[in-house]
């Protein structure tokens, strides 16, 4: 049974939650559906906290990172900031060197959502206005947030009353060691044959490459280790990995663990790919928890996710959401420990 309860909740809108079962705790507002902790127990029965999150979370126009929190109304970058829809062109935000990254200025990150308790969770909506950010359509957006013993489930569910972008993620840093080491030491598996190459702005080629005996890799499971940032030019482009890994078609799934601790979370998804972030840009950005600054790679992001710039490299866009039509999106996190 999962223990739902509002810890703080402020004249502004600003709302926290607590999602408690035997296994897992989480804590998470309703600005940005920001999740701001996980509590998972390692090996020896010992509570730690497995994300990152900004020390004031409060003021997530500060956190470039997006650190927890939902993204949208795109995830990831649209090329050239622009694109063209049904015969028109919608110019957008250039937040991300020429493109436009996750969402734009203001994105749903941002958002003080409406909530709704639930017996084991909390739904959170927001309706984004026609013309927010560039974007045509208004749309009635919402992610149902679950907590079942040690599964953590997001759900996301979206309509539109004209065609448009739509394709969120959540952007949580992981580091299964509670920040004590950087993510090089965790060993990553990933259901995956392909992955897609960036250029060094970090935009999508467009190409599906095969990742076999490549450093994306990922598919039999391996640690993370430093990347070669400077023998190997996809790294080199983006400081690190920074790269959608595209799925088997059999299977969905991410395991990522840390042998020293024992934990392990293993990520279930109806996307069709993940997008692998080391954190190469997190020194510089929000001051993290305990006001302590984050260096580059304390975090890992996976983030679940339709293509990236799906507008542009995709002969039929995934990112198009028709008038009417229903968006519908689940990913699952659940945690244990290494037997």
């Amino acid at each position: 049974m999962t223990n739902v309860k509002i810890l703080e909740q402020k004249e502004n809108g600003f709302v926290k939650f607590e999602l408690a079962s035997e296994e897992v705790r989480v804590i998470l507002t309703n600005l940005g559906c920001q999740i701001l902790s996980v509590f998972t127990r390692d090996r020896e029965g010992n509570w730690g906290d497995i994300v990152l999150a900004p020390m004031d979370p409060e003021h997530p126009e500060l956190d470039s990172a997006c650190m927890g929190a939902v993204v949208g109304r795109v995830a990831n970058r649209i090329g050239g900031a622009e694109f063209e829809l049904n015969g028109k062109t919608y110019k957008l935000a250039k937040n991300s060197g020429e493109h436009c990254l996750h969402g734009g200025i203001k994105g749903f990150n941002q958002k003080l959502f409406a909530y709704e308790v639930l017996e084991n969770g909390v739904r959170l909506s927001c309706e984004s206005p026609d013309g927010e950010e560039g974007f045509p359509g208004t749309v009635q957006f919402a992610v149902t947030v679950l907590l079942k013993e040690n599964t953590l489930s997001l759900i996301y569910d979206a309509q539109s009353d004209q065609d448009t972008l739509f394709a969120v993620t959540n952007h949580s840093y992981f580091n299964l060691s509670c920040m004590h080491q950087p993510i090089y030491d965790h060993w990553l598996k990933i259901a995956s044959d392909s992955y897609m190459p960036v250029d060094d702005t970090s935009i999508v080629t467009g190409e599906v490459l095969p990742s076999k005996g490549t450093v994306f890799d990922f598919k039999e499971g391996r640690l993370i280790g430093k990347p070669d940032i400077e023998g190997i030019q996809q790294l080199k482009n983006v400081k690190g990995y920074d790269h959608p890994v595209v799925f088997s078609a059999s299977e969905n799934q991410i395991e990522l663990s840390h042998k020293e601790t024992g934990r392990r979370m293993t990520i279930s998804t109806d996307c069709p790919m993940v997008h692998v972030y080391t954190g190469n840009y997190l020194s510089g950005g929000a001051v993290g928890k305990f006001g302590v600054p984050y260096e580059d790679c304390t975090g890992i992001a996976l983030e679940t996710e339709i293509c990236p710039d799906s507008i542009h490299v995709e002969k039929e866009p995934k990112a198009i959401l028709r008038k009417g039509e229903k968006f519908h999106s689940m990913t699952e996190y659940t945690f244990d420990v290494l037997k």
